[in-house]
């Protein structure tokens, strides 16, 4: 599926031409106008562009706001307390119980400070 993109009227567009010419790209301009925002393809959007003279702009897509969602260790995996004790260096036995692994991490965690950049 192509790239899909939304285009609309460019706020700052100026006509260039005189008389007859101008009134027309006016006529034009308003009809973008009216339309609205459109969705295209890329490709298509960019075309529009070039052959509108400048009556065509790309706008921005607004992105939804990422939550950040911060993940107790309780609630981790197995698998996921076993990457975490082996990159923080934790000596592991061979049986261990999740509350112990957990703790274990919690401590080593705690000890790594984190200091503000000074520039």
């Amino acid at each position: 599926m192509p790239k899909m993109v939304t285009i609309g009227a460019a706020p700052g567009y100026k006509p260039d031409g005189k008389g007859t010419e101008k009134a027309l790209q006016i006529k034009a301009y308003g009809l973008i106008k009216d339309k609205g925002n459109l969705v295209v393809s890329y490709q298509t959007a960019i075309q529009n562009i070039r052959n509108s003279k400048g009556m065509y702009e790309l706008k921005e897509a607004k992105a939804a706001p990422v939550a950040v969602v911060e993940m107790k260790l309780e609630d981790r995996s197995l698998d996921e307390l076993k990457v975490m004790m082996l990159s923080l260096g934790v000596k592991t036995e061979k049986q261990m119980s999740k509350t112990d692994v957990i703790m274990l991490i919690q401590k080593k965690l705690d000890e790594v400070e984190i200091t503000e950049d000074e520039e």
